[in-house]
């Protein structure tokens, strides 16, 4: 646990210097707590506008990983000829 504060409080000191952008922060942050607290946490930095586009940008690369999870149906895809 005292790993995770020390990794949090170097992220969010680097958040409020402005060392690595807003995605950059919220793709650490996820890594190492709990993404509501991570939320709560980056409240206290961030205003809530961009708190929104980072959970936007989570839900989009959660959507994505899905998708290619998903793969090819088995055979390929198949246009319309016969």
């Amino acid at each position: 646990v005292a790993g995770q504060s020390q990794a949090r409080q170097t992220i969010l000191e680097q958040a409020r210097s402005d060392q690595i952008d807003r995605r950059e922060i919220g793709n650490l942050m996820r890594a190492v707590m709990n993404r509501e607290l991570m939320y709560e946490e980056l409240s206290y930095y961030l205003n809530q506008d961009e708190i929104s586009l980072l959970k936007q940008a989570h839900k989009e690369q959660t959507d994505e990983e899905a998708f290619y999870d998903r793969g090819r149906p088995p055979g390929g895809f198949r246009g319309s000829q016969q």
